[in-house]
């Protein structure tokens, strides 16, 4: 048998960072660079990453613009729209504003409160004043062509305008990615793309394609909205499929049926078959178990209390008491949790009890591999996208509503066999599957670079 032959790739990592994390705890850099570069395909590899942070750049953008906002609205009341981590982590921003209610299409957010304030539901913005402020960077214009369109008496605001989208900002990253082609020569460019409005638009990576067509170019699709057709997300994503060879879909691998279908709200997106449900691995040198290290968190759940997982955190801590620990995030404390810590919190974690953030979007969360990896029992939140990922496995045990949670949860804690049969189930699915040399493959395998010759007998 002839043994196989693996020829490393040279690899350009471009990153567009998120405005709240820097590259060092970014998404970018443990689910793409890292586990790439610990994998068995690499011969070289270079980074380009532009980063814009929030409090930086973004948030003196919003400022000035609410000045001049507020000289139109005066004290009239006004209506904030976004109930999301826009807006709890940003509220201080509206401050000189005489905010009435916030707005938000999440029906399972209406009647609760942010801070005092009401959530309403969209339809009802005008009973409480004729001035809405829309509280959201990233869906900002989709937002303000829907509610002009549908209440044109309404006075809508922008609070960032699209100012940041410059032609000298793009311009200067278009360049700096060709001066590392001409210097590196790589066979493959990753492009990790941030908010669709600060994306690099898709006519410069036309350009960069005719210019260097032996590369092969791959981008991650980070999220997803499938509300109405003329999401952000959307066109982002029918940007990326007229350039990219390969669109990993990462957390939701249901709706690729309806996209080769040409089902709403897809009809306008072409070449689906670049897009392929590959979920990222994690970060081999922060995500693993270590059996060393005591396990004294008996019941966790990490991340933000935004949209209805805060139901789920109510009621395990009033439960569990203090066997159960919420970990991290913005509305936690006001701090975001370092990704060492974050690493570190879930290897001492027993069980990790994951949800969904919103209802109207279904995802395999980021959080499904890492507990995996990491040696804890992950109780999800039933989710068709996390059962896709794990197949006929029994990595994750899955609850729909409070009883189920509580009868996983119960049994985990007093039944020590039951607990082992578990976390057995668990570390066979990350042995056979959360690989990053696996993973690594299947991008390569995906755009045409087989790597690894059949064998020959």
């Amino acid at each position: 048998m002839t043994q196989h032959t693996v020829i490393p790739i040279n690899w350009l990592f471009v990153v567009q960072n998120f405005e709240l994390k820097s590259f060092d705890d970014s998404a970018a850099k443990i689910e793409i660079v890292k586990p790439i570069l610990n994998s068995k395909y690499v011969k070289s590899h270079s980074l380009i990453c532009s980063e814009r942070t929030y409090d930086d750049y973004f948030k003196p953008i919003a400022i000035e613009n609410l000045k001049k906002i507020k000289l139109q609205v005066n004290s009239q009341p006004c209506v904030l729209y976004g109930a999301g981590l826009h807006t709890t982590q940003n509220l201080s921003l509206f401050s000189e504003f005489n905010v009435v209610a916030v707005a938000d299409k999440n029906e399972l957010l209406w009647g609760t409160n942010i801070q005092s304030i009401p959530v309403i539901p969209v339809s009802d913005i005008g009973d409480y004043g004729e001035h809405v402020v829309i509280s959201s960077k990233a869906f900002e214009s989709s937002i303000y062509d829907s509610l002009t369109a549908q209440y044109p008496s309404l006075n809508v605001h922008k609070v960032y305008q699209s100012t940041h989208r410059t032609s000298a900002y793009f311009e200067g990253l278009y360049q700096d990615i060709q001066f590392k082609i001409e210097e590196t020569k790589p066979d493959v460019i990753f492009y990790s793309p941030t908010q669709p409005g600060d994306c690099l638009p898709f006519e410069y990576w036309h350009k960069l394609k005719a210019s260097y067509p032996h590369i092969k170019y791959v981008t991650l699709w980070w999220d997803y909205d499938e509300d109405d057709e003329g999401s952000p997300y959307l066109q982002f994503e029918r940007d990326c499929l007229t350039w990219a060879d390969l669109c990993i879909e990462n957390s939701n691998g249901s709706r690729l049926k309806k996209m080769r279908a040409g089902l709403s709200p897809y009809e306008r997106h072409t070449n689906v078959e670049k897009v392929k449900f590959l979920p990222s691995v994690f970060d081999p040198t922060l995500f693993y178990e270590d059996t060393e290290i005591k396990k004294d968190i008996d019941i966790a759940v990490f991340g933000t209390a935004a949209g209805s997982r805060g139901y789920w955190i109510e009621e395990l801590s009033k439960r569990y008491g203090e066997r159960f620990q919420h970990i991290g995030g913005f509305l936690h404390g006001g701090d975001i949790l370092s990704i060492e810590d974050y690493a570190d919190s879930l290897r001492r974690t027993r069980i990790c009890v994951n949800t969904q953030t919103y209802s109207f979007r279904e995802q395999c969360k980021g959080k499904v591999r890492e507990t995996i990896a990491s040696g804890a029992i992950l109780v999800e939140e039933e989710n068709t996208e996390t059962k896709l990922f794990i197949g006929d496995s029994d990595a994750c045990l899955f609850f729909n509503d409070l009883e189920a949670l509580f009868s996983h949860l119960d049994r985990l804690l007093i039944d020590e066999h039951y607990f082992e049969t578990c976390y057995q189930h668990a570390s066979d699915f990350r042995d056979h599957n959360l690989n990053v040399d696996s993973w690594t493959k299947s991008i390569l395998d995906s755009v045409g670079i087989t790597k690894e010759p059949p064998n020959e007998l």
